[in-house]
């Protein structure tokens, strides 16, 4: 229960409806079927989504409370694009699908790419962490040396 109150409060701070900038607002408000609470349930779903790709790296909770333009703009691009293709599959003829579907596609492989560490935007890591090498995804150990002489 804890989770769904948390990720409620996130997006309703983190992202507005001026966020979508690459849909027109009517055809925004035919794509959510006039009905804001099918919106909200795509952008809790876009939420999860996202951060199930950075939360091992990043600090989801620092990500998802920021406002305004302290927001990092192509996290809010990847949000918008992930939560209109969530609205365009549950349309009927699914609107605009191609389209969408093609946004969705970049917007994962972006959260791949930050995830894997090829792409590093300017995003708050946890603050305490014990584990030093925690987030370099290479580590080298030479291991013990083999001394064996036959």
């Amino acid at each position: 229960m804890g989770l769904s109150t948390n990720v409620k409060k996130y997006v309703v701070m983190f992202i507005t409806k001026d966020d979508y900038v690459n849909i027109a607002s009517d055809a925004l408000s035919i794509v959510e079927q006039s009905d804001e609470t099918k919106r909200e349930t795509a952008e809790k779903a876009a939420q999860e989504e996202i951060a199930g790709y950075l939360r091992g790296v990043y600090d989801t909770d620092a990500i998802f409370a920021a406002t305004g333009d302290n927001r990092n703009p192509l996290i809010v691009m990847v949000y918008c694009d992930i939560t209109l293709y969530h609205l365009i599959c549950s349309r009927p003829q699914k609107m605009g699908y191609d389209l969408r579907e093609k946004r969705y596609d970049y917007a994962i492989s972006v959260l791949k790419d930050i995830q894997s560490g090829k792409l590093a935007p300017s995003l708050p890591r946890p603050a305490s962490t014990t584990d030093p090498n925690q987030y370099n995804k290479i580590q080298f150990d030479p291991g013990t040396k083999n001394n064996y002489f036959w």
